[in-house]
């Protein structure tokens, strides 16, 4: 008869994964961030990128790959033509604004300005004005 210690036992020992803990818990953290709109946007925005761009970063970090294996694969194409200075009008051609600019130049007449608080003073005598210094 065979002796009990020749049986086989299941044996305690959980077979381990040849990746690190640190590689492990960077996967997880990738699928938990892709799982939620709300902490892909969070990260969209702290990483200066779309969404598209952020999505597939944490797709690559999810599927194993190194920083440097994504810095290999990815070539995003920027737009590095240059932006017009604030208050450089001249850039446009033109400084017409709303109707007048769609309408090709053609505007109606212009509103009547509205009367300064000094100008309805001298017109009503300067009443008001006097109001206000006996008031002091």
């Amino acid at each position: 008869m065979a002796s009990s210690s020749t049986l086989s036992r299941p044996s305690a020992h959980v077979a381990r994964s040849p990746e690190s803990y640190e590689s492990l818990a960077r996967r997880n953290a990738a699928a938990e961030i892709l799982q939620s709109y709300e902490r892909l946007s969070w990260h969209s925005f702290q990483r200066c990128e779309s969404l598209v761009q952020t999505r597939l970063h944490f797709q690559n970090v999810l599927a194993g790959l190194t920083d440097q294996d994504e810095a290999a694969l990815v070539d995003w194409k920027e737009d590095k033509t240059p932006r017009p200075k604030p208050g450089d009008e001249g850039h446009h051609g033109s400084s017409r604004k709303g109707k007048e600019r769609l309408s090709g130049g053609v505007a109606g007449p212009a509103p009547k300005a509205n009367k300064t608080r000094e100008q309805s003073d001298s017109s009503t005598g300067g009443s008001a004005k006097k109001k206000r210094k006996s008031l002091q």
